[in-house]
Formats: C-alpha cells, sequence, structure tokens
C-alpha cells in the first residue's frame, strides 16, 4: 500500500474507532453537556415558562401529587384547556420536588434528556445505514447544535425532549419486535410509544411513521404483516385512548382554535426554515419569523442533501432518505398546523419543534457524510467535520446565553424578530416591574403604531396611566382594548378601578358587574363589587358578593376575611370568627386581629 492510501485509510478509521467503540457515548453526552451547561444557571421566568412553572412552583413543591399532575393540562390548570402532557407535567413535578423548585434542577434534567436522545439517535443511525463512522459524527453533530438550544434552555421545550427519547426507543423496540417477533420487544413497543403520545402529542405520527419506516427498509412477508398488523393495533389502540383521555382532562377549550388544517399551507415555510437554522445558526430567532433568507436557504439546502444522500453508495440510500424524509414531514406536520391566536403578531413558529423532526434529516445528512468520504479524502472530510461539532458548540455556547433572563430572551426576539409584537409588549411589561416606566411606555407605544388593532398593549399601557392617576387616558386605553376584544376579563376590571379613582361608585359598579358577567371564573369582580356594596352599608349584598368570590376561589385570603366583617356587621358573630379563622390560615394579618379582638 502506498504512503497517500495508508493515510487515508488511517484517517478513516478515525470515526469507525470511535463509532465501534463504547467510548462514542461518552463523546457525545460530554458535547451535549458541555455545550448547554450554562443553562443550569438560568431562570425560568421567560415566555411561558412563566405560566408552566414560576407560577405553578409552589403548587408543585407543596401541594401536587403524582395523581394530580396526571390530571391538569401542559399549564398545570384543571379543567384544562389545551395541550395535554402527563409525562412532561410528571417530570416537572420530579424536578420540583428533588430541588425544591429551583430552576437549576429542570434545566440539569432538559441537558440530560439531549444527552440521551444524542447517545439513542446514534444506536438509531448505526443500526439504520449500519455505519458506525457517520453515525458518531452526525450525532455529535445533532448533540451540539445550537437550533436545539431552545428545546434545552427553555423549559417548556421539556416535552419535544421527551418526545424524542421516547419515539426513538418506540422505533428500536419496532425494529427489534419485527425482526424478532418476542413478546418483551412488542411490550417494550407499547410503553415507550404510550410514553411517547402522553409526552407530546405530535408522537401520533409514530402509528403511521413507525410501519412507514418498516416497509421502506425491509419490504414485507407473510410473516412480518403479521407483525405489522399486530403493531398497528398496539399503537392505534394507545393513540386512541390518549385522544379519550386528553378529552376527559381538556374541557375548557380555549374559545380561539389554534388549530387548523387550513394553517398548514401558510406554514409550509417552516419545513425549509428548520433545516437552514441548522447548518446557519446565526439566522435563530426565539419566536420566529418567516425570512426570505432562510426559507430559500433551506429549500436549496434541503435538496443538496438529498442528492448527496442518493450519491452515498448505499445499496438502500433511496429507502433510507425517503424514512428520513418522512420522519421530518411527520414530526413537523402538527406544529405546521399551529398558529398563534395573535398570529405573526406573536411569532410564526418555535424553534422547538425541530428537536424531534430533525432526527429524521440526520438519516439524510449521515448518508451525506457517507457520500463525502467516499467522494473526497478522508483525511479532510474528517477534519472538517470535527471542525464542524467545535464551531457548532462553540456557537451554540454562546448563543443559549439569550436565555439567560427574560430580558435577554426578548431582546434577543425583537433583535431577530421585530415583526413580534408580543415580544416587544412582553419587555415592556418587565421593564415596568424593573421601574423602567418611560421604556415599558416606548414599548408599549411603538407595538400600537405597528399594530392598533393589538389589545395587549393598550390594556398595560392603560394600567400605566392609572397608577399615575391620569384616568382620563387610562380610560381611553381600556376602552381601545374592549373595542379590538371584549372577550378579554382584565379591561372591565381596570375601568372599574379607574372610575372608582374618580369617585365615580356607580360606573365604577357598572364596569365590575361587566367583568363579573364576562368571566365566570374571575374572584375580582365579586370582590370588589363586594367591597362597593360595603361601603354604602349594603352588608347582605356585599355577604352574597363575597361568598361567589370565594366559591370562584376558595384560597382567596381578602375573600374569607371581607365576608366575615359582612357576617361581623350582620350579627352573626360564629360565621365571622370562622371565615377569619380561614382567612388567618391563607395568610392575612389583619384577619388574625379580628380574631384576638373579637373571637376568644
Amino acid at each position: 500500500m502506498g504512503r497517500t492510501k495508508q493515510v487515508r485509510a488511517a484517517s478513516a478509521t478515525i470515526l469507525d474507532k470511535l463509532g465501534a467503540s463504547p467510548a462514542a457515548f461518552i463523546a457525545i453526552a460530554i458535547v451535549a453537556i458541555i455545550v448547554f451547561a450554562k443553562a443550569t444557571e438560568f431562570g425560568y421566568d421567560k415566555f411561558d415558562e412563566d405560566l408552566i412553572l414560576q407560577q405553578n412552583i409552589t403548587y408543585l413543591v407543596k401541594d401536587a401529587s403524582l395523581t394530580d399532575v396526571v390530571l391538569r393540562d401542559a399549564f398545570f390548570r384543571t379543567p384544562g384547556k389545551i395541550f395535554y402532557r402527563p409525562v412532561q407535567n410528571v417530570s416537572f413535578f420530579i424536578d420540583a420536588t428533588i430541588g425544591g423548585g429551583k430552576a437549576s434542577t429542570f434545566y440539569v434534567t432538559n441537558i440530560l434528556l439531549h444527552a440521551i436522545a444524542s447517545c439513542l439517535l446514534f444506536v438509531a443511525l448505526r443500526r439504520l445505514i449500519g455505519r458506525a463512522d457517520v453515525s458518531v459524527a452526525t450525532a455529535l453533530l445533532f448533540a451540539g447544535s445550537p437550533l436545539f438550544a431552545q428545546a434545552i434552555a427553555w423549559t417548556p421545550g421539556r416535552g419535544d425532549l421527551l418526545l424524542t427519547v421516547f419515539s426513538l426507543l418506540a422505533l428500536l423496540n419496532y425494529l427489534t419486535y419485527m425482526q424478532a417477533g418476542t413478546t418483551s420487544s412488542l411490550v417494550l413497543l407499547a410503553v415507550t410509544f404510550l410514553l411517547t403520545v402522553f409526552s407530546k402529542e405530535t408522537g401520533i405520527v409514530l402509528v403511521v411513521l413507525l410501519p412507514l419506516t418498516w416497509l421502506l427498509l425491509n419490504g414485507r412477508n407473510g410473516q412480518t404483516i403479521k407483525r405489522l398488523v399486530t403493531t398497528s393495533a398496539v399503537t392505534i389502540a394507545i393513540a386512541a385512548a390518549m385522544l379519550y383521555v386528553r378529552s376527559l382532562i381538556n374541557t375548557d377549550p380555549p374559545t380561539y382554535n389554534s388549530f387548523d388544517p387550513a394553517n398548514f399551507l401558510q406554514n409550509l415555510r417552516v419545513f425549509p426554515e428548520i433545516i437552514a437554522k441548522f447548518f446557519a445558526p446565526n439566522l435563530l430567532q426565539p419566536m420566529a419569523g418567516y425570512t426570505l433568507v432562510a426559507t430559500v436557504g433551506g429549500g436549496v439546502i434541503m435538496i443538496g442533501l438529498v442528492l448527496a444522500a442518493l450519491r452515498s453508495g448505499m445499496a438502500n440510500a433511496w429507502q433510507l432518505v425517503a424514512a428520513g424524509v418522512a420522519w421530518y414531514a411527520l414530526f413537523m406536520l402538527p406544529g405546521s398546523m399551529y398558529t398563534h391566536r395573535f398570529g405573526a403578531m406573536a411569532y410564526d413558529y418555535l424553534e422547538h419543534r425541530g428537536y424531534a423532526s430533525l432526527v429524521g434529516m440526520m438519516v439524510v445528512i449521515a448518508l451525506g457524510l457517507a457520500n463525502a468520504l467516499r467522494t473526497f479524502p478522508p483525511r479532510i472530510v474528517t477534519n472538517l467535520i470535527m471542525l464542524s461539532i467545535v464551531a457548532n458548540g462553540a456557537f451554540a455556547f454562546r448563543y443559549i446565553e439569550h436565555y439567560r433572563t427574560q430580558e435577554t430572551f426578548y431582546n434577543r426576539v425583537i433583535e431577530s424578530n421585530p415583526a413580534s409584537g408580543l415580544a416587544r409588549t412582553n419587555r415592556g411589561q418587565i421593564r415596568q416591574v424593573a421601574n423602567d416606566i418611560d421604556g415599558a411606555i416606548a414599548d408599549y407605544n411603538a407595538v400600537i403604531a405597528q399594530y392598533p388593532n393589538f389589545a395587549l398593549p393598550h390594556i398595560v399601557l392603560g394600567g400605566i396611566y392609572l397608577n399615575r392617576n391620569r384616568q382620563d387616558s387610562a380610560i381611553a386605553h381600556f376602552r381601545r382594548s374592549l373595542a379590538i376584544d371584549s372577550s378579554i376579563t382584565q379591561p372591565y376590571l381596570l375601568l372599574g378601578h379607574a372610575y372608582l379613582g374618580m369617585n365615580a361608585a356607580d360606573s365604577a359598579s357598572y364596569w365590575y358587574r361587566k367583568a363579573y358577567v364576562n368571566d365566570p371564573t374571575n374572584v375580582d369582580a365579586p370582590l370588589n363589587l363586594g367591597v362597593l356594596e360595603s361601603r354604602i352599608g349594603n352588608w347582605s349584598n356585599a355577604l352574597v358578593l363575597f361568598s361567589a368570590a370565594i366559591d370562584r376561589d376558595r384560597k382567596n385570603g381578602t375573600s374569607w376575611f371581607n365576608r366575615g366583617v359582612a357576617y361581623q356587621q350582620l350579627g352573626r358573630m360564629s360565621d365571622a370568627c370562622s371565615d377569619w379563622q380561614q382567612a388567618q390560615s391563607l395568610g392575612s394579618a389583619e384577619a388574625t386581629k379580628l380574631l384576638m379582638a373579637n373571637c376568644k
């Protein structure tokens, strides 16, 4: 063998040796952990994190039980409204219990899940393609991809991490059962598929994808047809059970239907854009808006990848490409039918959707690398692969800093997607809390100028004017918000506050009653109405209203305290003392004083 051939053979075996060694798993896990380790320093107060974790953390740490979290929707609401992901809920409950509510625990779990998913991807690629070298290289690229920052450094991405882990396990168990037909592999398939669909509803696509993958790669005969029927019966039954349970949990759906097959056509651009962002992470946007560069670039890259993969020299290259593209397309399909109720004013899509779906494109990428290794000098290709892994990891290590805080998150959103009026409104609220009132007003006014028919900035800007005793300006913004969307309860309440600040009790009562009727679950409306009735001495009416407030929220100490005062004024001291005791247990210091003075 000549020196050139020896060099080529030696360089070609570097990836082969790593891929054939248990060290491959260590290397993949190390990349995944090091690249995203900084996420353990972040909080959970960003977009949707505040709704899922921040406002529920006391419940998760002190009051939740395994059974209870399973019976709530993905935002821990009961009755549920949208999304049912009990495996995600359970994982959050475990994290909260172990870590006492510390944010770092949630991110440690996310990073570990990413490491596991990357290792499982390596196993799946090696099994499907049969080449250790390109399998380990592709898994390393996956482990350090900046595109996955949102799935890992943003806690609601947990569902996608769980979905990917369990869907890969389901695929591996499916292949084992189809080949060996063992009962144990069928049971494992059922368990992992169940965990997949209960992690995220998107997993239901495996009902089609698993048999399709097998048929593309292996064909069929009399024996495999029986196994195909058996596995399909199992997965369809589990999917139907998930949908049924979901219907029992989510009994209070929102008035706006975010899911509609008609959305698919307007969201077709998401398919190439996710591909573009995997290869060009400078295009990343935490709340993404469609861009021509990402759409066209992703389309060109996708075509190039497929053509390169088909020339990989693998005997079943086109079948593998078809299976990979099918995985990508089907996992992206449910998300492409979703549109936020505010549309592009919020975002066109979120990048965490690319996590599970890109597993399919990893098959195509692995074949593309196989083509490169047979076409060009292996040493050069190997060096370029390793350089890409390092460069991607370094970029991801820096990029996740955008997810550190609310401010850094929304600053990046606004920088990369100026069309997101929701992001600018949310940043305004953050500035308002930080007492940067001028900055908040600037953000709200910018959104109103850009989207005059967006209700939220009118509400929050009106709140600032209300706090500054500029009732006329506040009322104008609240009325404008109701003209845009009369279904929102908050403007009715704030109008009541504004008129009360002007000593217009009748007008205040009118708006509180509008809020009372508009939202049967709102506790502030009957509570404020009860206070107004108390001011004019209508204690019987006040008692009814405070009771209504308690019925709407039995953990509101203010309602119990005020009803106790109403009972006192009506001469029912036993009932008053009972209510004050309840208010005291909910943290009311005023109730403690009245108990000591009147209930010895």
